[in-house]
């Protein structure tokens, strides 16, 4: 499961804070940079063994890449791929023996459109939407003891999880 993220507004804010003469004409900008993230996904009661009720946490820096392209209507299309790097996870700090470090890989595409509506005052309005596909892999400590499960070992050396999606929203800019 993936929640809302802030870097998600990223393509609006681009095209929202273009100068007007740069939106008179088809602009197209690469952008890069690091993104502070945090990602957990949370097991209910109905999980299977060792899952129940638990939550994986992972706090990384995350590269993006990203492309924008802005048409002299103030259309705009998005398209942005971020990756984990080298992160760590939480979900089996309670195991025997302890893994020194539980591996994370999460890689994220998404790809974003949306329009610009400049007011004369110089404020905008924005309309945008997209779809996001990510594919997360969680390392399992192997042989493990689960704590509280009468014994039972963790059976598997990775759990991966695919999710997608599609997103809609407004957003304003003021001068």
């Amino acid at each position: 499961m993936r929640s809302f993220k802030s870097w998600m507004l990223l393509a609006a804010a681009i095209a929202g804070f273009s100068s007007l003469s740069a939106q008179a004409q088809h602009t197209v900008r690469p952008y890069a940079g690091l993104a502070l993230t945090q990602y957990s996904i949370k097991f209910d009661n109905n999980a299977f063994v060792g899952y129940q009720n638990k939550t994986a946490k992972s706090d990384y820096l995350a590269p993006t890449v990203g492309l924008t392209w802005v048409t002299p209507a103030r259309v705009f299309v998005d398209a942005q791929y971020q990756w984990s790097g080298s992160a760590t996870h939480d979900l089996w700090k309670d195991v025997t023996p302890t893994p020194a470090d539980q591996d994370f890989e999460r890689k994220t595409f998404t790809l974003t459109g949306g329009y610009v509506h400049v007011f004369p005052s110089g404020n905008s309005i924005s309309g945008f939407g997209g779809y996001t596909q990510g594919d997360s892999t969680l390392a399992a400590p192997r042989g493990a003891t689960i704590p509280n499960s009468g014994g039972a070992t963790i059976g598997w050396s990775e759990d991966r999880f695919k999710s997608r999606g599609i997103f809609f929203g407004v957003g304003g800019g003021f001068p």
